[in-house]
């Protein structure tokens, strides 16, 4: 297996709390495959034989309670189809998702910078190494001032990303409504949901399978088949 193909089962061992062996992890070729996999696992750790629960619904259910308190909304408001920026403002949003993720005990879904935030950067470290080279910062060695301007851009990077970070309250395209943030979570928090030994649902166990690997192989998740090969069409070695 290759570095990318290690990292994948390391992040679903980690996800779903099962442990991968070598022949397993090699025997595996398509993400269906991987799937089936991980459902043997489960059901073999399993500690009860009892009735499927619906993960999404349990992962609603905590976010459901959790937005109500937190937010100061009617329970009754927070529905399947209701979109999320309704129901957490804007402003407060870091310190009350923060706060959510702490009340539900799960794995928040990350809040994003808006795309401008990109484009300014990219155009912070285009201009910056240009000027450096231009101007040499009195810099003689052509060593030495790829140092030095790697340090300074590195320093200057972070120090971006912590002015902006005040930014990050934008939901992912995945997550607009409550119920697309309820299968998210599920995905997210897979193996916590599951900590009480109910037999999961495998069309659950499938999407939180396909966002794992979506985001191990940076691919497209709705593009992502049983049959899709790991490491020919995903490109992972």
């Amino acid at each position: 297996m290759g570095m990318d193909t290690v990292e994948l089962i390391m992040d679903i061992e980690d996800r779903f709390g099962v442990s991968i062996s070598n022949d397993d992890a090699a025997a595996v070729r398509t993400v269906g495959e991987l799937s089936d996999m991980v459902e043997r696992l489960l059901s073999e750790k399993s500690a009860t034989g009892g009735p499927a629960v619906c993960l999404t619904s349990m992962a609603f259910f905590r976010f459901r309670r959790a937005v109500a308190e937190v937010c100061h909304v009617e329970r009754k408001r927070v529905s399947p189809g209701e979109v999320i920026d309704v129901l957490v403002a804007r402003k407060a949003r870091r310190r009350e998702w923060a706060e959510m993720a702490r009340r539900t005990s799960m794995k928040m879904p990350p809040l994003h910078r808006p795309d401008w935030c990109v484009w300014v950067g990219l155009g912070f470290v285009a201009t910056f190494v240009a000027g450096c080279w231009q101007t040499r910062l009195g810099i003689e060695s052509t060593a030495l001032l790829c140092w030095a301007t790697l340090a300074i851009l590195i320093f200057g990077i972070g120090a971006f990303g912590w002015v902006t970070r005040p930014l990050a309250i934008h939901l992912s395209p995945r997550t607009i409504t409550c119920g697309e943030l309820a299968r998210e979570l599920v995905a997210l928090n897979f193996a916590s949901l599951r900590a009480r030994g109910e037999t999961i649902r495998r069309e659950e166990l499938w999407q939180a399978i396909v966002h794992t690997v979506a985001e191990s192989a940076g691919a497209d998740a709705a593009k992502i088949e049983r049959s899709t090969r790991i490491v020919e069409d995903l490109a992972m070695d």
